[in-house]
């Protein structure tokens, strides 16, 4: 039996949702009204900046994202390496996929 009903997972937290429809719904209120226009000026270069810097972080490829891995798993393939498994480490996961062999399990 459950003691805490509440939800641990943001995403199923009802008031995230009605959080996140609001912070969406306040710059429509803004556009829509007769603001000045500086104001909805101000607010449309946030937004595109706000995008803009989000696309830039997604496309860069630093090596603690998927390609990153891949790139590193590949490089040490090709020096005739194996990669040791580790749970909860993407670097395993990838070997297997990319040779399906298994890994030296770490020993502790």
């Amino acid at each position: 039996m459950r003691k805490n009903k509440r939800s641990t997972s943001p995403y199923f937290n009802f008031w995230n949702k009605h959080k996140i429809l609001i912070i969406l719904r306040l710059p429509g209120i803004f556009l829509h009204r007769k603001t000045s226009f500086i104001l909805k000026l101000v607010l449309v270069l946030f937004w595109l900046g706000y995008a803009i810097s989000n696309m830039q972080g997604f496309l860069r490829s630093p090596s603690d994202n998927l390609i990153g891995t891949e790139n590193f798993v590949k490089a040490e393939i090709n020096a005739g390496r194996t990669i040791p498994f580790e749970d909860k480490k993407p670097s395993p996961y990838m070997y297997y996929v990319l040779t399906g062999k298994i890994g030296e399990p770490i020993k502790e």
